[in-house]
């Protein structure tokens, strides 16, 4: 995974290079990424990613801590996509908090949820982590999964 601050005007060209890494090297590329806008409106905060052939295979605008970070705001579905490694979805950093999130991955089938995260020392609370275990299991026993879902961030 990736993560970097971008200007509006560059963001067809940082996904074009991460389109073409995806093509050469045949794999699922996740690409977390902050866009910022020269007029002052909200940035957003995005995770793509695309599938061996470069396609954007899912599109995730963050939802969580829009408040204290004054993003544009995602509308909070958990998107999926079908890979050989099972149903991926993916999630970026605060959203994680958010169970009305998160626990979509259980009503939708997901196996792993990539969570791109940047956690401010002030703000990595062991609890939380507790909290992220809880609502894995929650999705694996909502889904009665043989094999573990998981979660990586």
């Amino acid at each position: 995974m990736m993560a970097v601050h971008l200007a509006k005007e560059d963001e067809a060209g940082f996904i074009a290079r991460g389109q073409q890494i995806a093509r050469e090297e045949g794999i699922y590329l996740a690409m977390a990424y902050a866009v910022e806008y020269q007029d002052g409106s909200p940035f957003e905060q995005k995770l793509l990613i695309l599938d061996p052939a470069g396609q954007v295979a899912l599109e995730h605008y963050k939802y969580g801590g829009q408040a204290l970070e004054g993003f544009k705001p995602g509308d909070g579905v958990l998107r999926t996509v079908q890979t050989p490694f099972g149903t991926l979805s993916g999630i970026i950093c605060n959203d994680t908090n958010h169970e009305e999130i998160v626990t979509q991955a259980g009503r939708n089938s997901t196996d792993i949820i990539l969570s791109p995260s940047l956690e401010f020392r002030e703000m990595a609370i062991p609890s939380r982590f507790d909290k992220e275990a809880e609502l894995a299991v929650y999705c694996r026993c909502r889904r009665k999964l043989t094999m573990p879902n998981i979660l990586v961030w």
